[in-house]
């Protein structure tokens, strides 16, 4: 309650001293799921597995990159539109807290599945790997991938328990 209607014993908003901080500290959390989302966005591109001089990027087979991809473009409007929104939806920090969480939820297991994938065709190749010299190795947009699953889920958390103490 604000002093004004702590003084009229009508129910009322914090005074603004007290709700700023909390605010501002989701809102940096929000800012944070955008810069992790838009590394997701980008990691999509960069290579997800390298073989023989060669790269192939999450978007090349059009399955798990467009995925990864299309959740880090939904996670990161939400959160930017969470920053700029109206007092009246206030619940859509919430929502993009809760995103964040999902989508960095997805990113782990299709970083995880894709890695796992990428080590067993280099076990395939066996003794012709060996011989040609040829080895198949995770790309480095893959592990991006994999560890902005995990910034996600972690942003998310804390914007979630940041908004639950202001309330």
């Amino acid at each position: 309650m604000n002093a004004s209607n702590a003084e009229s014993g009508r129910p009322g908003r914090q005074a603004s001293s007290v709700e700023a901080p909390a605010t501002q500290t989701v809102t940096m959390f929000l800012w944070g799921i955008v810069g992790a989302a838009v590394l997701a966005f980008i990691a999509a591109f960069l290579p997800w597995a390298t073989a023989a001089g060669r790269s192939v990027s999450g978007l090349s087979d059009g399955r798990d990159g467009v995925i990864t991809l299309v959740l880090a473009i939904i996670t990161a409007a939400l959160a930017a539109a969470a920053i700029s929104m109206p007092a009246s939806l206030r619940d859509l920090p919430l929502i993009a807290g809760l995103t964040a969480i999902v989508t960095g939820v997805v990113l782990i297991v299709v970083s995880l599945v894709d890695i796992l994938d990428v080590q067993d065709r280099n076990r395939d190749l066996g003794v012709f790997g060996e011989i040609t010299g040829i080895e198949v190795s995770v790309g480095y947009g893959l592990w991006l991938t994999l560890l902005t699953g995990l910034l996600l889920i972690v942003l998310g958390l804390m914007d979630y328990i940041g908004r639950r103490r202001t309330e």
